[in-house]
């Protein structure tokens, strides 16, 4: 008997908070949301041709915005006797640099655990 009072309760409870009762209780907050109404083809149409005019003015401006720095230019061609040679005085100059220990070491410097 018991259980069945248990039982009748929680039906009623789950009546109670349902949606559908929430929604009657509280009215026009849970109610839908009004239809929503489709562009006529004469809408987009002038829509259209508002956003290709002031797109054709932005244009004219030079002020297109979201078109970022433009690359760099490219620079000439290094022959290759060229970047031989400085590669070679490069080398030669980092060879003198750690024969004569002027060399700075990079990273962590110092006994290491």
């Amino acid at each position: 008997m018991q259980r069945f009072a248990v039982l009748i309760a929680g039906a009623l409870a789950a009546q109670a908070l349902s949606p559908a009762a929430l929604a009657q209780e509280q009215g026009p907050a849970l109610a839908p949301p009004p239809a929503y109404q489709k562009a006529s083809p004469e809408d987009k149409a002038a829509g259209k041709a508002q956003r290709r005019q002031e797109g054709r003015a932005a244009v004219k401006a030079g002020s297109i915005t979201g078109e970022g720095t433009p690359p760099p230019a490219a620079q000439a061609k290094v022959p290759r006797e060229q970047r031989q040679q400085a590669r070679a005085q490069r080398k030669a100059e980092t060879a003198r640099a750690a024969r004569a220990g002027e060399l700075q070491a990079s990273g962590e410097v110092g006994p290491s655990k």
